[in-house]
């Protein structure tokens, strides 16, 4: 016979914070999307691309975007960190600093199925390559973006996360 799992095993947290044991690392990594038009297949020459590096620690998420339109007419690679928020669950609510004006918007991303959802809050205050939703999956490490850039924003996730909470 098998023990059946109560509900707390299966989904342990620690009740006096807010983040579950499998919601330490859900949004770390590297997610990436196309946008094509319909019937087109990915690639750069007939589609957009949009990929994020996220880095978590605990509660707190940080990370940038890269972003490039068909054919790479247009491309952005922001410096490190323009994404800080905080996860509850499998939930993040962040802010995404844009443009050189270095204005911000709200961005609500969740985890579910293995995919990320981020939808943006707020319209963003310049245009920018952000889009207003967008379905990610997960990829391994260097499969949509730059290691160096990766390794950038990881260096700059690492001293957020070591900053004074007062500082963020």
């Amino acid at each position: 016979f098998f023990k059946q799992k109560t509900a707390y095993e299966i989904y342990q947290c620690d009740w006096s914070s807010d983040v579950c044991s499998s919601d330490l690392k859900a949004f770390e990594g590297e997610w990436a999307t196309w946008f094509c038009p319909q019937g087109a297949s990915p690639g750069a020459d007939k589609c957009a691309r949009f990929a994020l590096a996220l880095f978590q620690n605990g509660e707190a998420l940080c990370g940038s975007y890269a972003s490039a339109t068909a054919g790479g007419a247009s491309q952005y690679a922001g410096s490190a960190p323009v994404i800080l928020g905080n996860v509850t669950h499998l939930t993040a609510n962040t802010l995404v600093t844009v443009g050189r004006a270095q204005q911000r918007m709200r961005v609500a991303m969740n985890v579910y199925n293995s995919r990320l959802r981020a939808q943006r809050i707020d319209a963003p205050p310049v245009d920018v390559l952000f889009p207003a939703y967008a379905q990610l999956k997960r990829v391994n490490r260097g499969a949509a973006l730059d290691p160096s850039f990766v390794a950038r924003v990881e260096a700059a996730c690492a001293a957020q996360f070591e900053a004074p909470q007062g500082v963020r």
